[in-house]
């Protein structure tokens, strides 16, 4: 990181001192300490505001929106998925269809039930790819084989689901809940291999009567909540350098999405540095700090960790970022340290001497304070619109440019068509066409092309209007 527009003013106004026998101002005998005092004070502000001040403030803000961005984007995604589970409730003929199932004493051929249970949630995979597998277990009859959404589940599957999942869902009494799941390949020849899931799960109940009626388990493929979590749009300008460790970790402190699906389930203590299970700070929204310590293989390296607090969700994503200071900046705290040291002792040195010359005489001297400092960052700012990218927001109608403005305010698309008096699908329309106008493929691009295009400053109401 570069500073830019550092300057330093330190004055001294001091007053002359009268020799009491000589009756003349002695202008040189207070000037070495005067030095000395100027070089200590000097020395010492240098290494705050080079400690205190380690990278360029808008290269945080920057790095700061992004995971923002990202973090939302987890929310959205999770959302999703848990309003598939929802369906079981709020559709009659699927809770019709549960219930049913779990008032059968056919144990193993369930393939009436299974069937439209399968065909509705290979619908709801269309919309959200994430959803890779589901299940769904009577709780009265633990040997009745589950439904599934796919012929590929194997009983060690769906038994691991159910163990891993039943107990916290149970807690959760109807709440969705989210875990994970790690399998050892049943293969000899590949022993070493697992499979990761993540698993949202949640108990279901009959909406007439209120009675449980077993144990819903949607697998999550944990690769596209890594894409969620680590993918973005980096600014090839900012001061900060590209990473794609992101991880997502859960309010128990494991991690469920990161850029390495075999980390699932693992303790976010391997990963992210200066991590304390549970996460101490809560209550805030995010923040940042810079830590030096070794995580998995690595050795000891200085890191910037910037978290935000998952819309939504009791879950936090970290970003982790190399850090490393100049060499420059290196040496100069190296250098201001030893002149602090040795105008320290010059100092005392010199003022023992002149007590011991001046011990007879009355002396009266004033130090003078310190003038202020300034100190001031190097702007750096997203990089204005191409003239192609120009020409083709001008091409946008008004309604279209009053999406964008929503977007870059950060608002979610029941909140865009509340503003602009329109539903909520017809705000995705929008977007749709949007992504393919500007060649982009999701949420986080618009968002960025908005804020390069100023957008972010004006109220999507406002701008609307323009069409009328």
């Amino acid at each position: 990181m570069n500073f830019s527009g550092e300057s330093y003013n330190l004055g001294f106004t001091s007053r002359q001192v009268l020799h009491p026998k000589e009756g003349k101002f002695d202008r040189f005998s207070r000037a070495p300490v005067l030095f000395f005092i100027v070089l200590l004070v000097a020395t010492a502000l240098i290494v705050f505001m080079i400690i205190s001040n380690p990278i360029p403030s808008d290269s945080i803000e920057y790095a700061e929106r992004l995971i923002e961005a990202r973090a939302q984007r987890a929310s959205e995604l999770a959302c999703a998925i848990e309003a598939i589970t929802y369906q079981f409730y709020a559709n009659k003929m699927l809770n019709d269809l549960l219930l049913d199932y779990t008032e059968s004493e056919e144990t193993y051929d369930v393939s009436r039930w299974d069937s439209v249970f399968s065909y509705f949630l290979d619908g709801m995979a269309e919309a959200s790819p994430e959803l890779e597998d589901a299940m769904f277990f009577d709780s009265s009859n633990i040997h009745k084989r589950p439904l599934t959404m796919t012929d590929s589940l194997t009983r060690l599957v769906w038994n691991s689901a159910k163990t891993q999942a039943a107990e916290i869902a149970e807690k959760a009494g109807g709440k969705p809940i989210w875990t994970f799941l790690q399998i050892s390949s049943p293969s000899s020849k590949n022993s070493g291999e697992t499979f990761n899931y993540l698993i949202c799960a949640r108990t279901i109940k009959n909406v007439s009567s209120g009675e449980q009626l077993g144990l819903l388990i949607l697998l999550v493929n944990p690769e596209r909540m890594a894409t969620t979590v680590a993918g973005g749009y980096w600014n090839n300008d900012s001061g900060i350098p590209k990473t794609d460790l992101s991880v997502l970790v859960s309010e128990e402190g494991k991690i469920l999405g990161c850029i390495s699906p075999r980390l699932i389930g693992s303790s976010a203590k391997e990963i992210v540095p200066g991590y304390v299970s549970p996460w101490l700070s809560t209550d805030s929204e995010g923040g940042r700090y810079i830590i030096n310590q070794k995580i998995l293989s690595r050795p000891n390296h200085s890191y910037l960790v910037i978290w935000r607090a998952v819309p939504e969700k009791p879950w936090q994503l970290f970003t982790i970022l190399p850090y490393s200071e100049p060499r420059f900046k290196r040496a100069m705290i190296m250098l201001a340290t030893i002149l602090a040291i040795a105008g320290f002792f010059l100092m005392l040195f010199f003022i023992r001497a002149k007590s011991q010359s001046y011990k007879r005489e009355q002396i009266s001297c004033e130090a003078a304070e310190g003038a202020a400092k300034e100190f001031a960052y190097s702007k750096q700012v997203l990089s204005p619109l191409s003239y192609h990218e120009a020409k083709i927001q001008k091409s946008l109608s008004a309604r279209e440019q009053a999406v964008l403005a929503g977007l870059a305010k950060g608002l979610s698309n029941k909140e865009i068509a509340s503003d602009l008096n329109l539903q909520e699908q017809t705000v995705k329309n929008y977007l749709s066409n949007l992504y393919r106008k500007l060649g982009i493929h999701d949420r986080v691009e618009a968002v960025f092309f908005a804020i390069r295009a100023g957008l972010n400053e004006k109220e999507p109401s406002d701008i609307s209007h323009e069409d009328q």
